[in-house]
């Protein structure tokens, strides 16, 4: 067969060999696979040149029907081999590197699926949760003030005041849930907007602790926030990076025991940047999980010290924010050692 027959018959190389192994004829691509580009392989074992593309040096008499390899450059190629009637062979290359490169995304894709309903099932049930919990609440409070109390008797005015107190609580909780959820909604649509508010750092931060303290007293944790030595002002959507500082002092609540501390810090950096710092002294977070908790509905329950609902937007939320505003959002923890 000559070589131009050959060339059409497999344009990704073919080479033809003798019953001793040893090339007849074959197309230069089979040359440039094998990194002989150019060269007149005739004479030379097949078994001598093969390594190069499949690893190792096969015995020619031993030939399986497929052999699969990679070229110099990377490319995956099969070679199919056929008996020839005079008992040599007929090795015809085919580059398959395109089908592999879409049978590795069909793999990525599959794998990128089930961790999406993986990540699906575990949102609705967090969420299904934190919605309930309030819900029931608020249900439960209900029937209460609705239902006919033993003997007639109605309901003491310092019962129902506390029924309805215990109604609004959740339905706080539950309206805060719904916002929340609704945020990173917005987030994932590209539909919040900033305002651009001129703010005042020591404002913004003593509105946050004080709406975190009523929390603090409750778990006997120090709130700390010193007085605010930096005299800046921000460029920036004032409610938004409340919600921030909101978060960020939620977290530090929810995973430090009884009797622990936090507190919220103000300096500028090196660079001149406003640095503002959100420390405790909690469970940590394990090196390997602080690229997880970024990411939404993520939640550290494996903890025993964590004490309050949520359904785990807050940092993944916070970092957006703090980006959108052209900042950055970093986290340092060592488990047992606050963060």
């Amino acid at each position: 067969m000559t070589e131009p027959v050959a060339e059409r018959i497999a344009p990704a190389g073919t080479v033809f060999a003798a019953p001793d192994g040893r090339v007849t004829t074959h197309t230069p691509r089979f040359a440039e696979l094998v990194g002989r580009a150019g060269a007149d392989l005739r004479g030379t074992p097949v078994a001598d040149l093969l390594p190069v593309v499949l690893g190792a040096r096969p015995v020619f008499a031993e030939l399986p029907d497929v052999i699969d390899g990679h070229t110099v450059d990377g490319r995956h190629i099969t070679f199919v081999v056929e008996t020839l009637p005079d008992g040599g062979r007929c090795l015809a290359a085919a580059d398959v590197t395109g089908a592999h490169a879409i049978s590795d995304a069909l793999r990525r894709a599959r794998r990128e699926a089930e961790a999406a309903n993986g990540v699906k099932s575990r949102v609705l049930a967090t969420i299904s949760h934190e919605l309930r919990t309030p819900l029931n609440a608020v249900i439960g409070f209900s029937d209460a003030l609705t239902q006919p109390q033993p003997g007639g008797k109605p309901l003491s005015g310092e019962r129902v005041r506390e029924y309805a107190l215990a109604i609004r609580d959740a339905g706080h909780v539950l309206l805060r849930q719904i916002n929340n959820i609704l945020d990173v909604v917005r987030l994932e649509s590209g539909g919040i907007h900033l305002a651009g508010d001129v703010i005042e750092l020591s404002r913004l931060i003593e509105a946050a602790v004080r709406q975190s303290a009523p929390a603090a007293r409750a778990a006997e944790i120090a709130l700390q926030a010193p007085p605010c030595t930096v005299r800046s002002w921000l460029r920036g959507d004032e409610r938004r990076l409340r919600q921030v500082l909101g978060h960020l002092l939620a977290n530090a609540l929810k995973y430090t025991p009884h009797g622990g501390t936090i507190a919220v810090e103000t300096t500028l950096a090196e660079d001149g940047d406003l640095l503002m710092q959100v420390r405790d002294s909690g469970v940590g977070i394990a090196e390997s999980d602080l690229t997880r908790v970024f990411e939404p509905f993520s939640e550290d329950d494996g903890t025993a010290a964590r004490r309050s609902p949520g359904v785990g937007f807050g940092l993944y939320f916070s970092r957006a924010i703090v980006e959108a505003h052209g900042g950055k959002l970093t986290l340092a923890s060592d488990v047992g050692a606050g963060t």
